[in-house]
């Protein structure tokens, strides 16, 4: 039930930066902004999507419900 829910989160918060991205680009395709403010913008809307802790807790969890060792642990996040 909690692996569902954070999985639904993350799908949840791409979908809505995919949709959001799709939108600006098709409303600035020929009004680029390159002045320190817009990046600065860019960088802080980018920063509120992030998935990481979402994702790190996955994984814990997915690890705990595998009763998976630290050995074992290691083993599957240097395959990445």
């Amino acid at each position: 039930d909690e692996i569902i829910k954070c999985v639904d989160k993350i799908l949840e918060i791409k979908a809505c930066h995919t949709e959001a991205l799709a939108e600006v680009s098709k409303n600035t395709e020929s009004k680029k902004d390159f002045s320190p403010f817009s990046k600065a913008q860019n960088d802080k809307a980018d920063s509120t999507l992030d998935t990481s802790k979402l994702e790190s807790k996955l994984d814990s969890l997915v690890y705990k419900l595998y009763n998976l060792t630290n050995d074992e642990i290691e083993i599957v996040e240097n395959k990445e």
